[in-house]
């Protein structure tokens, strides 16, 4: 089965691609950036959770045109350090410039769950140990692709 069962054992996928190879899962990146997102309070029904590598940094979801944009940033900085006298800080920035958008894959959790057994959600999150009857409070968009999960009770994200 490849859903999680949060014992240490979990397998983490490498991509998506390999998750739905191996299981027939598949599974959407989060669309960004999210709109009308809403707040609902309620108790998780049917958690399920799938370890799997996602592009969850910052600039995964840029377009060419704004990587291109920040990497004239990154270079512009590059040459104020070195004309400031800091040549390590400028090739740092040079050389991490372009491998910024090539690393952007993070271990992640992807779930499904319910709210009350009727309203359906997905999404993206870090590793966190929701399980069912779990009173939590969820930000989503409307179309329920779940940004952020909350338990109240402990106040943690």
């Amino acid at each position: 089965m490849p859903y999680a069962k949060y014992d240490g054992t979990d397998k983490t996928y490498k991509d998506k691609e390999e998750l739905l190879k191996k299981t027939g899962i598949s599974i959407s990146d989060p669309i960004l950036p999210p709109k009308k997102l809403v707040k609902l309070t309620s108790t998780l029904t049917e958690f399920k959770g799938i370890f799997c590598y996602a592009p969850l940094f910052d600039g995964a979801y840029m377009s060419k045109e704004e990587r291109k944009k920040q990497l004239v940033k990154i270079r512009k900085g590059a040459v104020l350090a070195t004309i400031a006298g800091n040549g390590t800080t400028a090739l740092a920035a040079l050389n991490n410039g372009d491998k910024i958008y090539n690393s952007n894959y993070f271990k992640a959790q992807h779930i499904t769950a319910k709210l009350n057994n009727n309203i359906c959600l997905k999404g993206w999150l870090g590793f966190y140990q929701f399980k069912e009857g779990d009173e939590v409070e969820v930000i989503a968009a409307d179309h329920y692709e779940v940004y952020a999960m909350l338990l109240p009770s402990e106040q943690i994200i």
